[in-house]
């Protein structure tokens, strides 16, 4: 494994000088018959009159194990999504990140949390069973901050605002759904009267996604 490892950050090393050098716009990490394509990009600029940011996690550097579509497993140490554009990337210095083609991966597994690819973006995976699978995607959207008249000044900045939507795949159709008795009972139309049941008696609370997991695996078990 840490051979492994040690070929992955000799390879990067290499393209970034390479990039560096020849200012190539495209580039393919290869560890055996494994490749991974994507191309080098300018480094976001955040703006700076806009709190908050448009990328998934607070911390690029972490343990990332990954599943291409090849079904060949990778680890990064270094990868974020960006939500408004709908891209993974590696940031590999201040002003350059090495931007991957989203649909080459397929799984990718932070901590206690799974991520899953489809149509070319990102989704958390909340449950994954034999019959039903649920997910939840990420929308970035931005409120406009308030100037004052009086002052001549902004009283409080833009913010990114990040929105969460909510998805159930059922005979490989992906469905937006509102989280709500109502809804989820719709879904679960042809159990209907043993999920209603089940929801009273656990008082399930369908904001909360450990709750949500364990009423989907519920049925995914009928």
């Amino acid at each position: 494994m840490n051979k492994i490892l040690g070929i992955i950050v000799l390879l990067f090393s290499i393209t970034i000088h390479s990039q560096n050098t020849k200012h190539s716009d495209e580039f393919q990490n290869v560890v055996g018959n494994m490749k991974i394509a994507g191309m080098w990009i300018p480094s976001y600029k955040a703006d700076q009159s806009i709190e908050g940011s448009v990328y998934l996690f607070s911390n690029w550097e972490q343990l990332f194990d990954i599943e291409l579509t090849n079904k060949m497993n990778i680890r990064l140490y270094n990868l974020n999504y960006n939500i408004q554009q709908k891209t993974l990337e590696s940031k590999i210095s201040n002003d350059s990140v090495y931007q991957f083609e989203i649909n080459n991966f397929d799984r990718i597994k932070l901590i206690n949390n799974t991520y899953k690819v489809n149509n070319g973006s990102l989704y958390q995976e909340i449950f994954a069973g034999n019959k039903i699978k649920c997910y939840k995607g990420f929308i970035i959207s931005t409120t406009p901050g308030v100037f004052n008249p009086l002052t001549q000044t902004m009283s409080s900045q833009a913010k990114y605002v990040r929105n969460e939507t909510y998805y159930y795949m059922l005979n490989e159709q992906m469905v937006e759904f509102k989280r709500s008795k109502k809804n989820l009972l719709k879904i679960f139309s042809d159990k209907k009267e043993i999920i209603e049941s089940e929801i009273k008696k656990k008082k399930y609370d369908f904001d909360n996604d450990d709750d949500l997991r364990q009423l989907f695996q519920f049925y995914d078990s009928l």
